[in-house]
């Protein structure tokens, strides 16, 4: 057991529990020492003894460019925001807990395995949570509806689900986890995100898993089959349909349905700020709620100045994309990355805020180093690589 417990990597471990901060406080609130804020506590402790007793550097990559401007535009906008508290607590939140993952996994990983490792140590504590939510589902005698953990937002919960359920495959397709293993995690995540009941993350695991399918063509065929039938199995439960159909139903009646009433006021409330100020915006901090809409969120609080930085974004991802379907190898770190990227930024489109979506970030994190391993390596690296290969040649002369 020690011998197994010295291999596990307590950084990448602890690292993975930040995105589940909203389950283990149970609730989206918890004042200013929440747990969320206390893992973020220990995280960046980590970092320093990094940096300061092992002597470690934090490398920076040409992508990290586009992170500072955003960083600027956004501070700025603190000057002029009519909420600046409000602005002040979004702005720390976004730095703090979603770029700084960013930093964080640059600092904790040390070559590419520890990438998969990483991922791997998602899927355990996201299990753990899963039980837990369906444990507590069960005690409240299954309950019709979109289901709320302890007071946790069901996109939060839908969004765990299809999270799992993307690594899981992902990582099953490179043999990375076992047949038993998958099983498992697939049937947990799939009943996470139907009690959740959020299109948002719905949708995005859907398109995601169309668009990665490159990625998923080694997908064991008795896996699919076994899983086929216990979905059908399960569809025709009289127990479980009734959240079929009511999951169903809120897809099926979108447009009449009362909460597409309040996100389309939202979308209205976002669109006439924004135009009171297009190139700037409000200010960040202004939206009291979120409009569900990743482009409207951000410019109507830090206009067009802002919006054209989330293209670029958008643009290197889709380079990104187009890099990935020409990749032979078909990385696995590569497909991780890419695909939780991809759906986060797809569920940012139709729900959530981008405040609180860390799984974008940690896709970020991995996907910015796996880019940059090969064509940015830090100097002294790249120095002792170049004797490397000057001695052996001379050897062999």
């Amino acid at each position: 057991m020690s011998t197994y417990m010295k291999k596990i990597n307590l950084q990448l471990f602890v690292a993975t529990m930040a995105p589940l901060g909203f389950f283990y406080k149970k609730g989206e609130g918890g004042g200013l020492l929440d747990i969320t804020l206390l893992i973020y506590v220990v995280l960046y402790v980590m970092v320093v003894y990094n940096m300061l007793i092992k002597k470690e550097k934090l490398v920076l990559f040409k992508y990290d460019a586009v992170v500072y401007l955003v960083l600027i535009v956004m501070s700025f906008s603190l000057l002029y925001t009519p909420q600046p508290m409000a602005g002040l607590v979004k702005f720390l939140k976004f730095t703090v807990m979603g770029v700084g993952m960013i930093y964080i996994l640059r600092s904790f990983v040390k070559r590419k395995e520890d990438i998969t490792k990483f991922y791997k140590y998602f899927l355990f504590n996201s299990f753990v949570i899963q039980v837990l939510i369906l444990i507590d589902f069960a005690a409240n005698e299954f309950p019709v509806g979109r289901y709320k953990y302890h007071g946790v937002h069901p996109i939060a919960t839908a969004m765990l689900g299809a999270t799992s359920l993307l690594i899981v495959l992902i990582l099953f397709s490179a043999k990375k986890v076992r047949f038993s293993t998958t099983l498992i995690l697939l049937l947990t995540s799939i009943s996470i995100l139907i009690i959740g009941a959020s299109k948002g993350p719905i949708l995005a695991i859907a398109i995601t898993l169309f668009l990665m399918m490159r990625g998923l063509k080694k997908v064991n065929l008795k896996l699919m089959l076994l899983l086929g039938v216990i979905l059908v199995t399960l569809l025709n439960l009289s127990a479980v349909q009734k959240y079929t159909e009511f999951l169903t139903d809120r897809i099926s009646n979108t447009a009449d349905s009362e909460s597409s009433a309040v996100r389309l006021n939202l979308y209205d409330q976002a669109e006439r700020i924004f135009y009171e100020n297009p190139i700037l915006g409000a200010g960040i901090g202004t939206l009291k709620e979120y409009p569900h809409n990743l482009f409207l969120e951000v410019l109507a609080e830090n206009g067009l100045l802002l919006g054209f930085m989330l293209i670029i974004v958008l643009l290197m991802v889709c380079k990104s994309y187009f890099g990935f379907l020409l990749d032979k190898s078909l990385d696995i770190n590569y497909s991780l990355s890419l695909s939780l990227v991809i759906m986060s930024f797809v569920s940012l489109m139709v729900s959530w805020t981008y405040v609180d979506q860390k799984y974008l970030y940690m896709g970020l994190g991995t996907l910015i180093m796996v880019h940059s391993s090969l064509v940015n390596q830090p100097k002294y690296e790249v120095e002792a690589l170049m004797r490397t290969e000057k001695s052996l040649r001379t050897t062999t002369l």
